[in-house]
């Protein structure tokens, strides 16, 4: 949640300040083809680092990912581990009351 939270608000800086330097160029007195050429570049390079920002916000979560994976195979090893050691107990406990009540029953 906190991760899309993020995305959404990267998303919404990077969209006003693109809105904003394309406001900028548009109210500034320059000859068309040089002003269609900023605003060209402007938005090459704001998408450049879009792109750049997504990327490491997509490496962000994918670590995340893999450490919540590696998290629960550990959880859940544990607890197959500590089921077996428990079964181990329990049938050990079952063979001891059978060999006393095969003992009282020979008596």
């Amino acid at each position: 949640m906190a991760n899309n939270n993020l995305g959404n608000g990267l998303l919404a800086v990077l969209a006003g300040a693109a809105l904003g330097a394309a406001a900028g160029m548009l109210l500034a007195p320059e000859k068309g083809s040089k002003l269609r050429r900023r605003i060209k570049d402007g938005i090459s390079r704001e998408s450049d680092h879009l792109l750049e920002k997504m990327d490491d916000l997509k490496n962000q979560i994918t670590g995340k990912a893999r450490e919540q994976r590696h998290d629960f195979e550990d959880s859940f090893n544990k607890f197959v581990e500590e089921a077996g050691d428990k079964t181990d107990d329990v049938i050990a406990n079952l063979e001891k009351k059978l060999k006393e009540l095969k003992a009282k029953a020979a008596r």
